[in-house]
């Protein structure tokens, strides 16, 4: 809580426990070099903000709950998630519910086995690339402000998951429905009402 975190190789590097970071500021300064190899003594450098490594020397059960903060890499990737040694995700659970999150490349670089474990795990947060709206849990979107895209709850007619750009589209296109339905609606109405139109099937 309040942590104040800089480091060349990554901000933090994780291989087993639990973390519960909250209002903590996390740079790293290296250079990016994803993807790595797994260490058993250690941890390779990755230039990322967050590090997380599977690896079977370690006891594993990595639980992080990211709540507030500031997550930043200079040069590389925010969050880098991957397997050392071993076959699977040694994550048992991952969430972020706020926090800023700057990348000079990408957000996330994750695991395969990683996504098919954790499916959307974000419900709050800002981010500096608009990659992470696939990774929204349901009820929530993207939407733009500025340079920046920040997790909102979802609105009327919107079915989450999506950028702010797209729940726009979606919005539009829901009205229009409505304004062709209403239309037909009008239109049967009148030609009943002068040729009993419907009076022909019922």
């Amino acid at each position: 809580n309040g942590a104040n975190i800089q480091g060349v190789d990554s901000g933090i590097a994780i291989k087993s426990g639990k973390f519960n970071i909250l209002d903590a500021t996390v740079l790293a300064t290296g250079e990016d070099t994803t993807p790595t190899v797994g260490y058993g003594d250690g941890i390779n450098s990755s230039g990322a903000a967050i590090q997380m490594e599977s690896n079977n020397g370690y006891p594993g059960d990595i639980d992080v709950s990211i709540k507030g903060g500031t997550f930043t890499s200079q040069n590389g990737v925010t969050i880098y998630e991957y397997i050392g040694n071993g076959v699977e995700t040694q994550l048992s659970d991952f969430e972020i519910t706020g926090g800023t999150f700057n990348a000079n490349k990408k957000v996330f670089a994750l695991s395969e086995k990683f996504k098919r474990k954790m499916g959307k795990f974000i419900s709050g947060g800002t981010f500096n690339k608009e990659e992470v709206g696939p990774l929204l849990k349901a009820g929530y979107r993207l939407q733009r402000d500025g340079s920046v895209f920040k997790v909102q709850t979802v609105g009327l007619f919107s079915s989450g998951n999506s950028s702010d750009l797209e729940y726009e589209g979606k919005k539009k296109g829901v009205f229009l429905y409505i304004i062709f339905g209403l239309g037909i609606i009008f239109t049967l109405w009148f030609l009943n009402k002068k040729y009993k139109f419907l009076e022909k099937f019922f």
